[in-house]
């Protein structure tokens, strides 16, 4: 359990740098992209492995992202469940690449990464939460109060089913939960949501050649 709390705190650190980087960087990014491209599609030589490493370096950090994501999340999932999940995620993933790919010079990448943005803040506080479950199984956590509420009446929400597992895979659904889980996921979702989508005023800066008046007495 110790080891899986690890996993996930460092996937939530992760996942916390990666969605304020797309917020710093969304208005660049198209254009940083593009002169990658460019400048590896006018080198000489073998040009086809030059726009290859190229695409391979754009999306390593995501790869990244995504890699540590599933270790954290397939914690109580066997193999096989993993493996399908993969292969669809994969199978999807490449839909959504090619359906951006035709649209991608229509595409608004600020409105575009705050979307993406609050998904992984979502995913993140699920893996907050399950941080927490995990510490407290293994008695690394005391619990002031437990099964705030049972909703385990409802099978479908256990994880007895698969909607009840991805629930909890996708955003740390527990339907027992401690009151030291529920403020895990929301104070760190609506937390990091604020400072994620709020517009912070830019200083202006001081007009040139004009100096602060004397004071007279």
């Amino acid at each position: 359990m110790r080891a899986f709390a690890a996993i996930s705190v460092f996937a939530v650190v992760v996942l916390t740098w990666m969605v304020f980087w797309m917020r710093k960087h969304a208005r660049a990014i198209r254009g940083e992209l593009q002169d990658i491209m460019t400048e590896a599609m006018n080198k000489s030589g073998r040009v086809r492995w030059a726009v290859t490493a190229a695409a391979f370096f754009a999306v390593l950090r995501e790869g990244l992202e995504a890699a540590l994501f599933m270790v954290a999340t397939a914690t109580t999932a066997n193999g096989g469940a993993v493996a399908v999940g993969a292969v669809l995620g994969l199978a999807v993933a490449c839909f959504l690449g090619y359906v951006v790919v035709l649209g991608g010079k229509r595409l608004p990448m600020r409105q575009f990464f705050q979307v993406t943005g609050v998904v992984l803040i979502v995913f993140a506080a699920g893996l907050l939460s399950r941080t927490v479950l995990f510490l407290q199984s293994s008695g690394d956590l005391f619990i002031a109060w437990n099964n705030v509420y049972d909703l385990t009446r409802f099978s479908w929400l256990t994880t007895q089913t698969e909607v009840g597992r991805f629930l909890g895979a996708m955003f740390g659904w527990d339907p027992r939960p401690s009151i030291e889980q529920i403020i895990a996921w929301v104070g760190y979702a609506s937390i990091v949501t604020w400072l994620f989508l709020r517009n912070p005023k830019a200083k202006l800066p001081a007009a040139p050649g004009k100096a602060p008046a004397a004071s007279t007495t």
